[in-house]
This record gives structure tokens, sequence and C-alpha cells, in this order.
């Protein structure tokens, strides 16, 4: 049986009223993973084996998918693409020095 929790984040928001996806994401995953520990005896070691498989089971299927990515955004609806697009322009920079390389995608 599946049923419906709600669970309360506090988040970054940027001028534009965009979520800091990246924040949320640490966020997120730090839950996640600790969801997981009770079931290797909190174990860290293998916590983060069966993050790493949940997590590359998940992404696969996202990606065979070719499901668009999310921007969360509190503001008016009608305001939506140019705050995410300025939100994505002003973190472009820490964005390519997180990912070590000169660009995001290929």
């Amino acid at each position: 049986m599946r049923q419906i929790i709600h669970d309360a984040f506090d988040v970054d928001v940027d001028q534009d009223l965009v979520v800091d996806g990246r924040s949320h994401a640490a966020d997120l995953i730090e839950r996640a993973y600790r969801l997981l520990m009770p079931y290797v005896n909190d174990c860290p070691a293998c916590s983060d084996q069966m993050f790493s498989i949940i997590a590359n089971q998940v992404i696969a299927t996202i990606q065979v998918e070719e499901v668009s990515g999310v921007v969360k955004f509190l503001g008016e609806e009608a305001d939506f693409q140019a705050a995410a697009a300025a939100h994505i322009e002003r973190q472009q920079a820490s964005t390519v020095r997180m990912l070590g390389t000169t660009q995001t995608h290929h």
C-alpha cells in the first residue's frame, strides 16, 4: 500500500523567487540517505552502497524517459520563464566550478 506523506523543507530562494535546486537536492539526498541507514544497521559504507544502487536505478529510468529537469519557483506563473532563465544564468559559474569543466552540457 502506498500513502502520501508531506515533508517540509527550508529552501534557499533567490531574488527571482527561484529555489536553489542544488541546495534543495542536497537536503533531499540527506533525508533519503538517513531513510536507508536503518536497513543496514547504520553502517555508513552499506548505506553509501544502497544509496548508490537506488540512485543509479532511478537516474537510469529518468534518462530513458528523457524527462526534462525541474525548476521550483514560488512567484507568479507569468514570471516563471524569465525568473528561471535568470537564476540558471547567475548560477552558471558555480555550476561549472562544481563540475570541474568549462561547460555544463554536451
